[in-house]
């Protein structure tokens, strides 16, 4: 059977239709670098999101039972028993009752759910673990645990910046200091359990990306930025590693130790400069933007296709709206990945993601590419969004006098 994997996409596509029509600068997407995440006005506890009509609030009567369960009584027991059954909506409907009613045993139910979580997350049995959350957080989309959860399962299937965006938006959502330093405390063991996993394996392209998409997500102090500064250098990667110790120079806790690696950098002290310099003899190209509004547009070979996507530094994927893949899917030579839960602004919706023999950028071709296929509109004037997973695969950077992109392909 087909294992189908979970990411959270950080882009709430429909901000970006909405700017498309309205040429608003207040609908980017909200994963992007001027953007916050939820309000915090939806901040709430389970048990307050209940109370509140956050969650589908059924009364008793709505729980779907067998003839054989009809006289068991709503208990924690039965609620497993569902889980069991993988009947997900009649145990979710099962929890709703009890925090809306009051009941004395919501937690105790919410622990029966979390720990058949746990327990397919060790079995890798994904596919009940994905369908399980989808029903969850459609009513409770701000409980914190839940959230970690997807968190740690984005970290286990190596969809690290999915990942950020999850710890990130649980963060948006906590408003007690130990809900706080509880996802901080998780945030910085997943980050260094990363790094040392994709350092040991010299994975320097995958590890500058993270630490970038983290910088785009407001994750990023002056020791993150002396760390990626020596990611860039370990990278071969001279220029962007030196400028990031040039910022750091000044700085009151790293700065001596940012110049002495300049020094060393610099030919000083009898060490030379790296000899394999990587960035200084790539050649960089330019590819043509469209201005639309606060946006740039990107075009993008796909086959016989050219797409026109929105450049967006916090899309964690490379996505194309149903729509359009409609209009060109038949003859591509793509093949279906898995089916994943992406985070919408309408809440959190499924999408189909497949791997594309190759793209081209510019007059650079990328073999291997996913891409996702998302039920979400444009305004007629965009075909989806270039994400990261595209982008790491060069240096970038956008003139905007001349309204291009500048690429430097990656080694």
């Amino acid at each position: 059977m087909k294992q189908v994997f979970l990411i959270m996409l950080g882009v709430m596509v429909g901000w970006l239709a909405n700017e498309f029509t309205s040429q608003s600068t207040e609908d980017v997407n909200p994963t992007s670098l001027e953007q916050q995440w939820p309000q915090k006005q939806e901040s709430r506890s389970i048990e307050q999101s209940a109370q509140n009509s956050v969650c589908s609030c059924p009364k008793e009567s709505d729980i779907v039972n067998t003839p054989n369960e009809a006289n068991k009584p709503h208990s924690a027991e039965s609620l497993n028993e569902l889980l069991l059954a993988r009947r997900f909506n009649d145990a979710v409907r099962m929890y709703a009752t009890s925090v809306n009613t009051g009941a004395g045993d919501s937690t105790q139910k919410k622990t029966v759910i979390l720990n058949y979580l746990d327990n397919l997350f060790e079995k890798a049995d994904y596919e009940p673990f994905i369908e399980l959350t989808d029903v969850f957080l459609a009513d409770f989309y701000s409980d914190i645990d839940v959230l970690l959860k997807l968190a740690r399962f984005n970290q286990k299937l190596e969809y690290y910046t999915e990942a950020v965006d999850q710890f990130q938006l649980a963060l948006s959502y906590a408003y007690r200091t130990n809900d706080i330093t509880k996802i901080n405390n998780n945030y910085e063991s997943f980050f260094q359990e990363v790094d040392e996993h994709l350092t040991s394996g010299g994975r320097w392209s995958e590890l500058i990306n993270l630490y970038l998409y983290a910088a785009v997500a407001g994750r990023q102090n002056t020791a993150d930025k002396f760390r990626l500064a020596e990611v860039y250098l370990m990278a071969g990667e001279y220029i962007h590693g030196r400028a990031l110790l040039m910022e750091l120079s000044s700085d009151i806790d790293l700065g001596d130790k940012a110049k002495d690696l300049i020094s060393k950098l610099d030919g000083q002290n009898g060490v030379d400069q790296p000899a394999n310099n990587r960035s200084v003899n790539r050649q960089s190209e330019r590819v043509a933007l469209t201005r639309r509004g606060s946006h740039y547009l990107v075009p993008l070979g796909l086959e016989s296709q050219t797409l026109n996507l929105v450049l967006d530094t916090g899309a964690s994927l490379t996505t194309i709206t149903r729509q359009k893949f409609d209009q060109i899917s038949h003859g591509l030579n793509v093949r279906l990945v898995d089916t994943r839960l992406f985070n919408t602004a309408n809440g959190i919706t499924r999408g189909n993601v497949y791997l594309v023999d190759q793209l081209q950028l510019g007059p650079f071709y990328l073999s291997n590419i996913e891409i996702a296929i998302m039920d979400f509109d444009m305004g007629g004037q965009a075909d989806g969004l270039l994400g990261m997973n595209t982008l790491r695969n060069f240096q970038f950077e956008i003139d905007q006098d001349s309204n291009e992109l500048v690429l430097q392909l990656r080694n």
